[in-house]
């Protein structure tokens, strides 16, 4: 990024999938500020798919979060920082935020959100199902919005499958709870991804 910094040159673009949005991105953005470079950022969220259409296409000069899978990563390369997981969630005051194990039946009783089919972690959450033998749950609502998965979340009973990331500000001050769930077949990297043999310009 040293390398770009011209005053004649546009916004760095940056595409920040959910799981780097809330963690990984404000600090970035901070220290970047801390630089006084000269150039602006423009930071867009979206589902993996849309964010990595939009580097191919030069409408984005680099995406962060987690790895694609291998079918996406044509003409692109991917560069790891650190390694996230997916976590089951409920708001502190859920009826089974205190309990030190959760029945597959108790899960199926409250409403449920899931990544969108489009996501990265919603095979990772398809494959989570089959090994705890949870049933499908019988409200479940699809969604990549972390503004409205904190506030479903929060006001209405609401299990959150979500990357930890996401939320770790939430756990950190117990606002939100992870549920007692191995999710370790969930961990991924997370990292940023670029045009392969993108030079700076």
């Amino acid at each position: 990024i040293h390398d770009l910094n011209r005053l004649d040159r546009p916004p760095i673009r940056i595409g920040a999938l959910p799981t780097v949005s809330a963690l990984l991105m404000p600090r970035a953005v901070s220290r970047y500020l801390a630089e006084e470079l000269q150039i602006s950022i423009r930071i867009t969220t979206g589902e993996n798919r849309v964010l990595l259409d939009q580097l191919r296409s030069d409408d984005l000069d680099l995406v962060i979060g987690r790895m694609p899978a291998p079918e996406s990563m044509y003409g692109l390369n991917f560069e790891p920082l650190y390694r996230d997981i997916v976590v089951l969630a409920v708001h502190r005051s859920h009826p089974l935020a205190d309990r030190q194990s959760l029945n597959p039946e108790e899960f199926a009783r409250y409403p449920v959100l899931v990544p969108t089919p489009a996501s990265i972690i919603a095979p990772y959450v398809e494959r989570l199902f089959l090994e705890q033998g949870f049933p499908q749950p019988n409200r479940v609502i699809e969604t990549v919005s972390d503004s409205f998965g904190r506030a479903f979340t929060r006001d209405f009973g609401a299990i959150w499958i979500i990357s930890r990331g996401v939320i770790s500000s939430e756990l950190t001050t117990g606002e939100f709870v992870a549920l007692p769930v191995d999710t370790q077949s969930t961990l991924g990297a997370v990292g940023l991804c670029v045009k392969a043999n993108q030079q700076p310009e």
